[in-house]
């Protein structure tokens, strides 16, 4: 399970970096396209050209590298998802042949890795425990992320 804890922490930390790549590039977009437009006199006989927005923007993009940033943490995530998917897989194979269902797998797929996220009292409502015992697993969970991977990364 512990290799499974530092594979969540490394996807939530990959999650986050992909995000705020993305908030760099909303922030470029931004720039060559505001919200807000505004109109200048231009006089059709003029002939001039000015340079293409989207052109500008991609070309600030690829010069910044948030465009190669962008791509390989997408691929850094969709890396990591499969490796959970397959720990999963394994998990689950060694709950059905020991016949000892771990209530942190349990809440920990629910929480975190089903087509949507539930919250504490879904979770206990589904498996039939009392939402205090699902925050306690919980509480645990997230204790045993931070204990095995965040404090070795920050030290």
């Amino acid at each position: 399970m512990d290799n499974y804890y530092r594979q969540i922490a490394d996807l939530q930390c990959a999650v986050e970096r992909l995000r705020t790549l993305q908030e760099k590039q909303g922030t470029i977009f931004d720039k060559y396209f505001p919200v807000t437009v505004r109109y200048k006199p231009s006089s059709s006989t003029t002939g001039s050209v000015g340079k293409d927005k989207m052109v500008s923007y991609l070309e600030e993009l690829e010069e910044t590298g948030i465009a190669k940033e962008l791509e390989e943490a997408i691929k850094n995530v969709n890396t990591i998802q499969n490796r959970l998917r397959r720990m999963e897989v394994i998990l689950q194979g060694v709950e059905d042949i020991s016949g000892n269902d771990s209530l942190e797998y349990k809440v920990i797929s629910l929480k975190y890795f089903e087509e949507r996220t539930y919250t504490l009292q879904q979770i206990a409502d589904r498996l039939h425990y009392s939402i205090d015992r699902i925050k306690q697993v919980s509480a645990d969970i997230e204790r045993k992320i931070k204990e095995n991977y965040y404090t070795k990364i920050t030290q």
